[in-house]
């Protein structure tokens, strides 16, 4: 009886664990695809995606084996998330490592990927017409 009672806790246990594991692969591929949309590295979408999913930050050797990613990849896609705002460093005591958490506001996600994706690319653009119009001015009437 007892050996019975063992193995259906082994059992649920195991379902628990494939359940988290799908809900992670699940909240990976919508940040990949997320990730896509807006025209950023997969490797982008998969770092976020599992740091969302991680209940406790994670060092990079545990993202790069856990996604499979190089370290240059790795190293990539979190100054990447970092430059938006959607990753911070943490302390974890007693580990040296750098530890990696998500922002989870969804205001500061969007503010941070405006203020490094969108806002150069209107500068540059207003610098152009304002190239346009000045070579316009230069132009005979007619």
């Amino acid at each position: 009886m007892g050996d019975s009672i063992q193995l259906l806790e082994q059992g649920a246990q195991a379902t628990a664990a494939d359940v988290r594991r799908d809900l992670e692969r699940q909240v990976i591929d919508l940040f990949v695809n997320l990730a896509d949309l807006l025209g950023l590295p997969r490797s982008v979408g998969e770092l976020y995606g599992l740091l969302f999913a991680s209940p406790e930050p994670l060092p990079m050797d545990e993202l790069m084996a856990r996604l499979n990613l190089s370290k240059g990849g790795t190293s990539q896609g979190l100054k990447i998330l970092r430059s938006f705002g959607a990753v911070r460093t943490v302390y974890v005591d007693g580990d040296r490592r750098t530890h990696f958490s998500s922002e989870t506001e969804l205001r500061k996600l969007a503010a941070g990927f405006l203020k490094e994706q969108i806002q150069p690319h209107l500068v540059s653009g207003r610098e152009r017409l304002e190239r346009m119009q000045q070579l316009a001015r230069g132009l005979p009437d007619g």
